[in-house]
């Protein structure tokens, strides 16, 4: 059996949390595992349920967002995928603060403290907005 996706073995994110994600998450979760299978790229999730550091939104607990490891890929996949995440289901993210568009992949860099440690690892952000509960219409481009 082919094994398209992994979890990262500890109390905090385990493939069995997958049950608790929104269906408009698990939609992009399905396209971003086809993105990874297209294009031979590994697929960790590191954080499914745990609310993240410094976060003042419980996104995760909530179902709406998932973090996948993104060590191990180049400049050019990273934005392969932001670009084929955005353009396929981006209708369903979070609108971003920068650009004030919605996204549903945000790639977020290391993080090191004064010394230099590693304190958040390089990874994607996959985000669903709050008010997706029916999501086919918006995927077949109605409104």
């Amino acid at each position: 059996m082919k094994k398209y996706f992994e979890t990262k073995d500890t109390k905090d994110s385990e493939a069995g949390e997958m049950v608790f994600l929104t269906p408009s998450m698990l939609v992009v979760w399905g396209y971003f595992v086809n993105f990874c299978q297209m294009k031979k790229l590994p697929c960790l999730i590191t954080n499914i349920s745990s609310k993240t550091r410094n976060s003042t939104v419980d996104i995760h607990r909530s179902g709406r967002a998932i973090d996948v490891r993104t060590w191990t890929w180049n400049a050019k996949s990273i934005a392969a995928a932001e670009k084929y995440m955005n353009e396929k289901v981006g209708a369903l993210g979070a609108y971003s603060k920068g650009s004030g568009k919605r996204k549903v992949i945000h790639y977020e860099p290391t993080v090191k403290d004064e010394s230099g440690k590693i304190i958040k690892g390089e990874h994607f952000h996959l985000q669903v907005a709050r008010e997706h509960q029916n999501i086919l219409p918006k995927l077949r481009g109605r409104q």
